[in-house]
């Protein structure tokens, strides 16, 4: 499971387009050219190229003022049928919908959710059938009022009406989604409660690859197997484990960091997500312990953070995140006081010139309680 932030390309995805829509169209040339020769025997070979010579003719003399002309009388038609009405029905469910939404779940972060796919839906039934009833019921309405003889009398090919009703069609549907997409946005922030505001960040994550160390802390690293973690037995072998209270430690190798981008930022976010396993009750009014430890491959530099509580049952962002670059009392800093280890002494550190120096760092997590496991995965911890 691949959990990399992969970039769109735009000339793959124009050329595997391009592939499957020549593969789409070789087929119904061939199918059609098959066909041709089953229906008119040898005729049939030269109706079929023939027929496929004034098809390309008859589109490269494609009129565009034609075919916007033919929009903008499918956009005049789809008014006069009261198809925008639909923003009444979408502006009732708006004024009505928070009495029945609002703390519909106890979790303040979840409740985004509940709002978004109440927008999301709301849009897709009430747009869909708009669009669809229009375009079934577009080319009957115009045969029964006779304005397609008329149209048809003028001089405009058969496919310029096709290409213009669906450009058509296709305004109508865009403008009706670009109002209710920017109503409903305004409307879910409008609603959105100030708890969860907070959580409401778009993250790019930087993953690091990951490894472990055994309990006597030696650390393979051959195959993944022999560098899995402890299996407590469940059954989701998403996560693997590591005890507590040895030299059994997980390994975060990050490669080619952006030190400028973090520099401009001003802060290094270190985001985690553990579970803990227990192999004995314990105090159950406290969390499991765990530190972090963030060693610099070019300079060899080791900075301890200081451990803190794992909040595993938190949903919030803010309380499973180690932010350096910032005081206690969140002014910001480019430095970093911290102890050495083994020893009582303190030691500052530069966070952008020294700590991230040549972008290629590890971070160490260790688990502080005996006899007890921290679980973790690749996803489960990375820098932003």
């Amino acid at each position: 499971m691949s959990f990399d932030v992969v970039g769109f390309d735009f000339l793959d995805g124009l050329i595997h387009f391009l592939k499957v829509f020549g593969g789409i169209a070789a087929i119904a040339l061939i199918a059609s050219f098959i066909l041709s020769l089953v229906t008119y025997g040898g005729r049939g070979f030269g109706l079929f190229f023939k027929t496929l010579y004034e098809a390309v003719v008859d589109f490269a003399r494609t009129s565009p003022r034609r075919v916007l002309a033919l929009a903008y009388h499918t956009w005049l038609e789809a008014t006069r049928k009261k198809a925008l009405f639909v923003f009444v029905v979408f502006a009732i469910l708006i004024m009505f919908a928070g009495w029945f939404l609002r703390d519909s779940v106890s979790q303040p972060d979840q409740q985004l959710k509940v709002y978004v796919k109440f927008v999301l839906t709301a849009v897709t039934w009430l747009t869909l059938p708009v669009i669809l009833l229009l375009s079934c019921w577009g080319i009957p309405t115009d045969i029964k009022n006779r304005s397609l003889h008329t149209i048809v009398t003028k001089p405009v090919r058969r496919h310029e009406i096709v290409l213009g009703r669906f450009l058509g069609f296709s305004a109508v549907g865009t403008f009706v989604l670009l109002i209710m997409g920017v109503i409903g946005y305004f409307w879910t922030v409008y609603q959105m409660p100030k708890a969860a505001q907070a959580e409401l960040v778009g993250r790019v994550p930087v993953y690091g690859d990951m490894t472990y160390s055994n309990r006597v802390g030696l650390r393979p690293t051959t195959t993944d197997a022999e560098s899995a973690g402890v299996n407590v037995g469940d059954v989701w072998a998403y996560r693997s484990y590591i005890e507590g209270g040895t030299k059994a430690k997980t390994f975060y190798d990050f490669k080619g960091i952006d030190v400028g981008t973090l520099r401009k930022q001003g802060t290094v976010r270190i985001e985690y997500n553990f579970e803990a396993f227990r192999t004995h009750k314990g105090d159950m009014d406290k969390r499991l312990v765990c530190q972090l430890t963030i060693v610099n491959n070019t300079n060899g530099l080791r900075v301890p953070l200081n451990p803190f509580e794992v909040n595993e049952f938190s949903n919030k962002a803010a309380d499973k995140t180690v932010i350096l670059g910032l005081t206690e009392e969140g002014e910001p800093t480019d430095s970093y006081t911290y102890q050495e280890e083994g020893t009582s002494e303190f030691n500052e550190v530069k966070i952008f010139d020294e700590l991230l120096e040549g972008g290629d760092i590890t971070i160490e997590v260790a688990c502080l309680d005996d006899g007890q496991f921290l679980g973790m995965a690749r996803s489960d911890l990375f820098l932003r």
